[in-house]
């Protein structure tokens, strides 16, 4: 039974398919440490075109080559050169386990190809979850620059179908101390499609799918008047109101009226905070006002000994009544000059540079 063929591949037995075999034996003679001969095995089991061998010929080869860090790298990519000529096949018989020792001795490319391969087909996320998953449990011992490289264009295929998954590994990500050199960019790219992720997770399933829709095509230009783009845009506004990673990637779809809006309430929520207040007595601890001393009775007017006793507390009542309303006065009337409106609300950051894309990020399908 014949491995399956990929379109443009040489079928197996024509003088091409065969030179390039020949070829791929002489590298593999070649190869360094004690990669030469599980590689001449493989290479062996495919022109005979046993399947039951070849799976044992390319189970030998990841256990003796995948997994020793010194020729990891080295051995994906011939491994890989291997796959498009003579085993398009391998991406459904890889384990991840291979990736991951790739990508322990400094290797990425073979990890790309897979994960490229998985993308184009139906249920592909999946296994790419299951890889993402295997990263995190094995990061302690995979924590390379190529693992980061490769993390990260993971997380970022990852973030909006498999947030949680996504959030896990960028965490792991993150952690990486020093930053790998000219990696600091792809790291904060990827952080911010993972916080976009977790933000639609939060929103209504109608407004999810149209953000997912407006996110995956940025460079075309959306209308925002139905009623699910209104409801979208008013489900984000507390998602947004605050300085947020994924700003940058909804700036970039959303209309500069809803940006304007939360710039607005931003300056207000300032001018609101640095608003003098009037200091004011806890309710139930406040003293009552002294009583002024009687004068002396031939000093009170006759007119006012007839007053009635209870009219002096409701006149006080009056007094203090007249001195809180004038310090209110003074302060919305000191308040206006400043240019201050008088209501809570929300601050915001625009933000600044958004990331343009082209199309859906992460990992592209082949």
């Amino acid at each position: 039974m014949n491995p399956p063929s990929a379109a443009g591949t040489p079928p197996q037995g024509t003088p091409d398919a065969k030179s390039s075999l020949a070829a791929d034996a002489i590298s593999a003679k070649l190869a360094p440490g004690g990669m030469a001969e599980p590689a001449q095995n493989l290479l062996a089991a495919i022109g005979r075109k046993d399947v039951a061998e070849l799976e044992a010929a390319l189970r030998a080869y990841e256990t003796k080559v995948m997994q020793d860090p010194v020729v990891a790298a080295y051995g994906g990519r011939w491994l890989l050169g291997v796959a498009k000529n003579h085993l398009p096949g391998l991406p459904d018989m890889i384990r991840n386990e291979s990736l991951l020792g790739e990508m322990k001795g400094g290797g990425e490319a073979l990890a790309f190809w897979v994960a490229q391969s998985w993308a184009a087909t139906e249920g592909g996320y999946g296994k790419l979850s299951q890889l993402a998953e295997a990263m995190v449990a094995a990061w302690k011992d995979v924590r390379t620059d190529a693992a980061v490289r490769f993390g990260c264009a993971l997380t970022t295929s990852l973030a909006v179908i498999q947030t949680k998954v996504a959030a896990t590994l960028m965490s792991r990500i993150e952690s990486v101390s020093p930053v790998p050199k000219g990696l600091s960019v792809t790291i904060e790219h990827a952080a911010a499609w993972v916080d976009a992720g977790c933000i639609l997770a939060r929103l209504s399933p109608p407004c999810q799918l149209l953000l997912e829709e407006r996110l995956a095509h940025s460079e075309r230009v959306g209308e925002w008047t139905s009623p699910v783009a209104k409801q979208t845009l008013q489900e984000l506004r507390p998602h947004l109101s605050a300085p947020s990673k994924a700003a940058g990637l909804f700036e970039s779809v959303l209309p500069d009226e809803f940006w304007t809006d939360l710039e607005e309430a931003s300056r207000a929520a300032v001018s609101f905070a640095q608003m003098p207040t009037v200091p004011m007595a806890a309710a139930g601890t406040a003293k009552p006002l002294p009583s002024a001393p009687p004068p002396p009775p031939s000093s009170i007017p006759a007119k006012r000994q007839a007053l009635p006793a209870k009219k002096e507390p409701v006149r006080l009542l009056v007094l203090v009544t007249i001195l809180f309303v004038a310090t209110v006065v003074y302060s919305v009337v000191t308040c206006k000059r400043q240019g201050v409106l008088l209501h809570p609300v929300i601050t915001v950051i625009k933000p600044q540079n958004a990331l343009q894309r082209g199309g859906w990020p992460g990992i592209a399908p082949v």
